[in-house]
């Protein structure tokens, strides 16, 4: 079994991990132990539980499972909301990163046509706070970008 993370936006692997698993493997009550017996495991092994081939993918499953949360180290300290994935969206005409939210504020950056931005959130009327691929941070109009496809 492998299992791999990809970042959606650089389609860079973050993590490729294994997990292997054979017949002699099985020799524990997997319905019965999973998850600490909630119903939760016990409903999702069930339905490979009555087959030898479906105990040992489960077992494979699992292992690369437990071994990519172990590679990651889990959730930031933040909380799961730090971890999501941010939506990007995109410059349709040339304007400018600024500073301040206003388009009368210091230029921090020119973008062209294309540009992903990421919004960080923050909103002063049509002005949205947003980073870049490149570090940079500032304020960009929203009549200037559309959600990137």
């Amino acid at each position: 079994m492998t299992l791999a993370i990809t970042d959606v936006r650089s389609t860079r692997q973050l993590a490729v991990i294994d997990g292997h698993a054979e017949k002699r493997d099985i020799g524990f009550g997997l319905g019965g132990g999973l998850f600490g017996g909630s119903g939760y495991g016990q409903a999702g092994a069930t339905g490979y539980n009555n087959t030898e081939i479906g105990q040992v993918i489960t077992l494979a499953y699992l292992s690369a499972y437990t071994r990519l949360v172990d590679q990651l180290g889990g959730l930031p300290a933040e909380g799961a909301a730090a971890a999501n994935a941010q939506q990007a969206v995109a410059v349709t005409r040339p304007t400018g990163m600024y500073q301040s939210p206003s388009t009368q504020g210091t230029l921090v950056r020119p973008l062209d046509v294309g540009a992903r931005l990421y919004p960080t959130g923050n909103k002063n009327g049509l002005m949205w706070e947003v980073k870049d691929d490149l570090g940079s941070q500032g304020w960009v109009s929203s009549i200037t970008f559309d959600l990137a496809k």
